[in-house]
């Protein structure tokens, strides 16, 4: 195990008159095995395995915590062959196989009333239960009204008692009835209010008091970089949904919801919403804003995943990196 410390200057050397760019000497560029600790850094405790997926053939895509009235159940999804992705129950560590034969296994999730909803842009959207004596059963999510292709739904929100949806390919959201996961479905188009002909590719919340209470914002984003927020909990009505904010933030890779506010990779820095919006985005970038650029020109798939470890205090940004992944971390 490496137990130095690496630290690389900038190219061109530390920039010493830019307050904007410039480094402290002492700061590190990369550190190998070690990991910032409240008194300098220690070396990095390694990692144990938890699971073993025997019966597929390619990288996990997809783990999702769910929360039950039974306790948090752990599902993971990878492909077995290109036409065989497989979705799994490894909350006691073994693998258990919940369903397979789908087209995709890049699964996003939100739960409500106890079940939990899955989409992937490719396959019908899943609704799964869980209870100790059946364990985890999934079915078909229900899903009617005007849109005629459900699997195209690659975004799923619940925001104040309503399920959303998205495809990343139109300019408008769907949106269920109250307290209904899917169900009958209504479109809200948004190219008169974009400024940017965007397409929506993702959708979040963020709050005033950290938790879900009456000042909840619901947050659009576009495939322009555009961020379109409103506030209210029902679009249907003029009088209970209003436009409130248009920022420009830059292009989107990954969000991530925590603490009452949203963390993003962007093609430009790692942000935290609504903080960074109060400027258009332009602030005194993070000391990880040139790491995240070069970082996003080698890949700006939708491979990103924002991480929070409470115990340390932790943001951490796992990054594509091929074969592998790297760690930016900031504290």
């Amino acid at each position: 195990m490496v137990k130095t410390l690496k630290v690389k200057a900038p190219l061109g050397g530390w920039n010493t008159r830019d307050p904007v760019s410039s480094m402290e000497p002492g700061d590190a560029v990369s550190m190998v095995n070690l990991q910032i600790d409240t008194d300098g850094v220690s070396i990095r405790p390694g990692f144990t395995q938890f699971v073993q997926l025997m019966s597929v053939t390619s990288w996990v895509n997809s783990l999702i915590s769910w929360k039950t009235q039974y306790g948090e159940r752990l599902l993971s999804a990878a492909p077995n062959t290109a036409a065989d992705h497989r979705l799994f129950d490894i909350s006691t560590g073994s693998a258990s196989l919940i369903k397979s034969g789908f087209v995709g296994s890049k699964w996003r999730a939100r739960s409500m009333s106890g079940r939990l909803a899955l989409v992937n842009g490719g396959d019908q959207p899943q609704e799964l239960n869980f209870t100790p004596g059946s364990g985890v059963t999934i079915r078909d999510l229900a899903i009617t009204g005007g849109n005629p292709n459900p699997e195209a739904f690659r975004v799923i929100h619940v925001f104040k008692s309503r399920s959303y949806f998205a495809t990343g390919d139109e300019p408008g959201f769907w949106y269920s009835e109250v307290n209904a996961l899917g169900g009958t479905l209504i479109h809200f188009p948004i190219d008169r209010v974009a400024e940017t002909s965007g397409n929506i590719i993702d959708i979040s919340s963020w709050t005033r008091d950290g938790g879900s209470g009456p000042d909840d914002f619901f947050v659009l984003f576009l495939d322009t970089g555009e961020v379109i927020v409103y506030q209210g909990s029902n679009p249907s009505s003029a009088a209970d949904w209003a436009l409130v904010g248009r920022y420009k933030l830059g292009k989107v890779l990954t969000t991530t919801q925590f603490g009452g506010k949203i963390h993003v990779v962007t093609d430009q820095d790692y942000n935290i919403l609504p903080d960074d919006l109060l400027t258009e985005g332009i602030q005194v970038p993070t000391k990880m804003s040139g790491a995240a650029r070069d970082a996003v020109r080698r890949d700006a798939s939708d491979n990103w995943q924002i991480l929070f470890d409470p115990v340390w205090g932790w943001r951490i940004i796992n990054v594509p990196a091929g074969n592998i992944r790297e760690q930016h971390i900031l504290s």
